[in-house]
């Protein structure tokens, strides 16, 4: 299993390495979060070291728009008010410094188990395949990153209803999600580049104004039969 460790003090990366490495996990360094999804999809955990409050919210916002991995943030003693923040804005377990090592290595260690354990979300509807983690509109076969495949699934799941950003960020991300809207908007825009036929026009993952996001799938032969099957009160197969 993969680490992923933000620090800019290299001795600091170097015995996080080790630490990490005792336990089973193998840590990969980075100085700033990974440009996209692609570098950060075989992560586990994420160990991010901050040198106080502000750039760890700045961190979270960065990858929380890539990842829903678990997320561990070591920051200076700072306020209940602040530790509550990072819970909210995303962060799965905030440690203060000084901390220890062998500890915090057993904690990662933890949390990337509860991580591979979690079962894949299944797909809700004909257009999407969990297994290769696509969907399939008429344009035809598009493979997406995890948080996009998780926002269509939830989205589908209900074809049609307006889901509140909030409701959205707890279901993809897997926490409370007041205050992020911005999260739910980038992704939006991500998944609305790959699969509409004009991004700047969508016709299938729209906005309501001041309300959320709904999903109109395209209408295939097979959630043509699907929806028949439903309106009849027939099984489907």
């Amino acid at each position: 299993m993969q680490a992923l460790i933000l620090c800019d003090e290299q001795r600091l990366a170097e015995l996080l390495t080790v630490a990490l490495r005792q336990v089973g996990l193998r840590g990969i360094v980075r100085h700033t979060p990974p440009p996209d999804t692609r570098q950060i999809g075989d992560v586990s955990v994420l160990v991010v070291d901050v040198d106080g409050p502000t750039t760890a919210v700045n961190r979270l916002r960065e990858l929380r728009t890539l990842t829903s991995a678990p997320l561990i943030i070591l920051c200076p003693p700072t306020s209940e008010e602040t530790l509550l923040e990072l819970y909210q804005r995303g962060a799965t377990l905030v440690v203060t410094k000084p901390y220890d090592l062998r500890l915090l290595a057993a904690q990662a260690l933890a949390l990337s188990r509860i991580a591979v354990a979690a079962p894949a979300m299944p797909a809700p509807h004909p257009l999407l395949d969990p297994e290769t983690q696509a969907i399939t509109p008429p344009t035809g076969v598009v493979r997406l990153a995890t948080l996009e495949y998780r926002l269509l699934a939830t989205l589908l799941n209900r074809p049609g209803r307006v889901f509140p950003p909030e409701a959205l960020v707890e279901a993809v991300w897997g926490y409370s999600g007041q205050g992020d809207r911005h999260l739910v908007k980038g992704l939006v825009n991500r998944v609305r580049r790959k699969i509409e036929p004009s991004p700047q026009e969508p016709i299938y993952l729209l906005t309501e104004a001041g309300v959320g996001y709904r999903f109109v799938p395209p209408e295939t032969p097979e959630t043509a039969t699907t929806a028949e099957g439903v309106a009849d009160g027939l099984p489907v197969g």
